[in-house]
């Protein structure tokens, strides 16, 4: 499922975009894409690697205030992001008083799929003050969850700083995010997520705007769980007839974030004359529970040192490293 990101809203148009919005919400079913912002204020030349909306602020010093206190961790992953990224901008949390950018929540308390920033600025296009308004967090839905709300925090900084939407290529000011990635970069599986949480294209935009260099950017993608365990405890007996007994103990997984839903999880066994197999396509449930020790039986087609290997698989259908031991059968 595609979810939009955020509209850059400004104040001469705020009440007719508004309304369209919720139109837009009310009616289009859950499982479709769900539009929330409107047409970029303006563009950079076609050339350009990302576009331009049509503002900016006097200068990169922001002073801000997160009123939404429950995502502080999405909101220092966006500000750290944007503070180091090469640009100059810098991103100050002040008091409320003293702060002209407010981040907050929607004022519904569930997990709406769309943000939108609103800057307010003169004549010139110089930005007075602004805020970001974002989904309450919802660990059971990915664009609510802390990883989600990063990426969604750091796309409407963006357009506070005066950046538009990029379609072109894989940026985080994309406009929607499949999962937990802007939309027009490689689809990742649910336990991945994009924490490169700023392209190079992105900051190309605001370089262009405030000044700076591009820094050298981070891995693109994050592993949100670590990787599945594997068995322990593996033993293999010869019992006659080229029947090896195999037994193993099963292992605690990694715990899946909410929003996922687990596959059962399973195990693999296979074996093989003179080199350790690959993993076999056959993968059974477990009978046993975790630190349980499981028994499984395999068979030789002929004499010889064997290798048998075993593998886990985990609740997002990860295989463990394999685990072996060799065993001769006569």
């Amino acid at each position: 499922m595609a979810t939009h990101y955020s509209g850059a809203l400004v104040r001469g148009g705020r009440i007719l975009l508004l309304a369209f919005m919720a139109v837009l919400c009310a009616s289009v079913p859950a499982s479709a894409d769900v539009p929330f912002d409107g047409p970029a204020a303006g563009a950079a030349k076609a050339h350009a690697a990302f576009r331009l909306a049509g503002w900016h602020w006097g200068s990169g010093r922001i002073t801000y205030y997160n009123a939404a206190r429950g995502s502080r961790w999405a909101v220092d992953q966006a500000v750290k992001a944007w503070n180091r990224s090469g640009a100059r901008v810098k991103f100050v949390a002040v008091r409320r008083s003293r702060a002209r950018l407010l981040i907050r929540y929607h004022g519904s308390r569930g997990c709406l799929p769309f943000a939108y920033a609103q800057p307010v600025y003169d004549q010139s296009r110089r930005v007075a003050r602004a805020q970001v308004v974002i989904p309450r967090p919802h660990s059971r839905d990915s664009f609510c969850s802390r990883w989600g709300q990063a990426l969604v925090v750091t796309h409407e900084l963006g357009h506070v700083l005066g950046l538009g939407h990029e379609s072109r290529r894989c940026a985080t000011m994309n406009p929607s995010t499949t999962g937990l990635i802007p939309g027009e970069c490689r689809l990742q599986p649910e336990w991945r997520w994009h924490c490169r949480l700023l392209e190079a294209d992105d900051v190309r935009g605001v370089v262009r705007l405030y000044g700076g260099r591009v820094k050298p950017r981070p891995p693109q993608v994050c592993d949100i769980i670590g990787p599945p365990s594997p068995v322990t405890d593996l033993a293999a007996t010869p019992v006659g007839g080229g029947q090896v007994d195999v037994a193993f103990t099963r292992p605690a997984q990694p715990a899946l974030p909410p929003y996922m839903r687990p596959q059962r999880e399973r195990y693999s066994a296979a074996m093989a004359v003179g080199a350790c197999p690959p993993q076999d396509l056959y993968a059974p449930e477990w009978n046993v529970p975790v630190g349980g020790r499981q028994t499984t039986q395999l068979y030789a087609e002929v004499p010889g040192i064997h290798c048998v290997s075993v593998w886990a698989q985990d609740g997002a259908g990860r295989l463990s490293a394999p685990v072996s031991v060799t065993v001769e059968v006569i």
